[in-house]
């Protein structure tokens, strides 16, 4: 019994070794197993952290995209107020200097019809001076002419007197008397 204990006992070390030999197999396949598996864990891992870093900067990358836009629709419409700005700045310097154009157009109007008006005066005052130069030189050459007269009647008196003095004389001195 001893010789089938020990081939008994022999087969059952060799067991024993396989048994091992099978286990400590099955413990590396189940850690080289393992160590894949957190291998490939960690690679989904560094995967899956790439592929949020990359949505990341795509997000980021889209987000600053819009932002750019939004800033340059920004920029566009700002340039566009301040363009019409400066056309309705032009357009009140223009209708202001039309209005100044138009008010000093009125001005010489003004002035041109006052002018005139103090010529009308001057030319009234004139007249009205040279009527009364008229009428003055009228009176001068009427007084002259009465003057005139007087010494011609009083002329004329004076040899009235003297004729009828001289045929007074005759008479006296004739000889019918």
């Amino acid at each position: 019994m001893s010789g089938l204990t020990s081939a008994a006992y022999g087969q059952s070390l060799q067991d024993q070794i396989n048994a091992v030999d099978s286990a400590q197999q099955q413990n590396e396949a189940a850690a080289r197993a393992a160590w894949e598996a957190q291998q490939a864990a960690i690679s989904r891992a560094q995967a899956q952290r790439a592929a949020a870093a990359q949505a990341s900067a795509r997000a980021a990358a889209a987000a600053q995209q819009r932002r750019e836009a939004e800033a340059m629709n920004d920029k566009h419409r700002d340039q566009a107020y301040e363009d019409q700005e400066r056309e309705m700045n032009i357009e009140e310097r223009r209708l202001q200097l039309q209005a100044e154009k138009a008010r000093v157009a009125r001005e010489n109007d003004f002035i041109d019809r006052e002018l005139h008006q103090q010529d009308a005066n001057a030319d009234v005052t004139k007249s009205q001076a040279d009527a009364l130069r008229n009428v003055t030189s009228g009176e001068k050459t009427l007084l002259e002419k009465k003057g005139e007269a007087l010494t011609n009647v009083s002329s004329g008196e004076k040899t009235l007197m003297e004729k009828q003095g001289d045929a007074a004389v005759k008479k006296e001195s004739g000889w019918f008397h």
